[in-house]
């Protein structure tokens, strides 16, 4: 029975200890890594609401992307297979789906620009505190 409690004990002090551990290498709960870019402090800073009406947008969109997917896997698939091979079906597909990737980001990109031009000078003047804020929280530590 003590061995028992003994390892329970051991395994308890382990997990204190790694969640210590991620709570003062990462910051704490609110801490959210560094920003990937400008645009992701953008998003992050929006009010909740326009965020979750972007996250809607997005998921509608999902069912067609996933189409394209499938549709550019096929052809990858048979242009490997072929032979001979010719890699330039393969070139074709991954310059597609730069573009669409590409078409996506400044769609989301201009409409984030419209959120921010509906903004009142005052929320505004918010939204570039919660921005400033964010790009504080995640400066790298010296």
């Amino acid at each position: 029975m003590r061995l028992l409690l003994g390892v329970s004990l051991a395994a308890n002090l382990a997990v204190a200890g790694v969640a210590v551990g991620a709570l003062l290498r990462h910051g704490g709960p609110d801490r959210h890594g560094p920003p990937r870019s400008l645009g992701v402090v953008l998003y992050r800073a929006l009010p909740e609401d326009d965020r979750r009406a972007l996250r809607a947008e997005n998921r509608d969109q999902r069912g067609e992307r996933r189409l394209e997917q499938a549709d550019a896997l096929e052809t990858m698939l048979g242009a490997l297979r072929n032979e001979p091979f010719d890699p330039a079906p393969i070139m074709v597909v991954l310059q597609e789906q730069g573009e669409a990737t590409r078409a996506r980001h400044l769609d989301v990109q201009q409409r984030v620009v419209a959120l921010i031009a509906e903004m009142p000078g005052p929320e505004r003047a918010a939204f570039a505190d919660r921005i400033e804020d964010l790009a504080n929280r995640h400066k790298p530590r010296n």
